[in-house]
């Protein structure tokens, strides 16, 4: 495979890595994803580093087509971590930062709202959420600090504003409730992730005023969530 890998250029990779992402759903093997894992790590320190943007591309492209397994989803995304935290990959090649963290964000609020619409959600479906959260993160940790900065403004933009709740019906209320937390935590993990250097820097105006907004929710957890951000982001650790 390492070899096969290695020989694998940019017109060729799709058709290379395509058997490997069909064996692994017909032997199951995303759950659990130790031998994914490994297979992965193999394949992204293997092939040349101005392709391997694709293995990411196709990924995510798998993980959307994985809708109705949440235990496979959870594998792949636990995948997608363990290849970000490698540093294998080069976030300067292939698509653009905010098109990937913009995919992990559309899953993550495909999740949610899927979530939202189950009388029961399954417990599956919160590890998965944290396991993009996580991958989330250790995507981040890769990037210097004004890329991070880019990140949290926008994935601030993803968060909802604050709930009318005497204008909304109930259903509404509890996905839009549940989506400003899970955006919060993302913003808040991928705030772990950058090493605060100057005030004006860290809270530019339009960040700044987004956040400080947020504290006026109703809801206690949202802002306890904003404090925690804001708390990250000024303590110079």
């Amino acid at each position: 495979l390492r070899k096969l890998i290695g020989r694998a250029s940019f017109t060729n990779v799709r058709q290379v890595l395509k058997p490997i992402l069909q064996h692994m759903d017909i032997h199951k093997m995303w759950t659990p994803p130790d031998f994914a894992e490994h297979v992965f790590q193999i394949i992204v320190f293997s092939i040349a580093q101005n392709v391997n943007y694709i293995i990411i591309e196709m990924l995510m492209s798998h993980l959307g087509q994985k809708n109705q397994d949440t235990k496979v989803r959870c594998g792949i995304a636990t995948v997608l971590s363990g290849i970000f935290s490698s540093g294998a990959i080069d976030a300067s090649v292939g698509p653009s930062v905010l098109e990937t963290i913009n995919a992990l964000l559309t899953h993550l609020r495909s999740s949610v709202e899927s979530m939202s619409s189950r009388r029961e959600p399954e417990p599956d479906s919160r590890r998965y959420n944290e396991a993009i959260l996580t991958a989330l993160g250790e995507y981040s940790s890769s990037l210097p600090n004004f890329q991070i900065i880019e990140i949290m403004i926008f994935v601030l933009g993803k968060v909802p504003p604050r709930l009318n709740f005497e204008q909304m019906d109930p259903h509404t209320v509890d996905v839009e409730s549940e989506l400003q937390h899970t955006m919060l935590k993302a913003l808040l993990t991928v705030g772990e992730k950058y090493t605060p250097i100057q005030f004006t820097t860290t809270f530019p105006p339009q960040f700044l005023g987004h956040l400080v907004n947020l504290l006026r929710s109703p809801e206690p957890d949202v802002r306890l969530l904003v404090l925690k951000i804001i708390h990250t982001l000024v303590d110079r650790k």
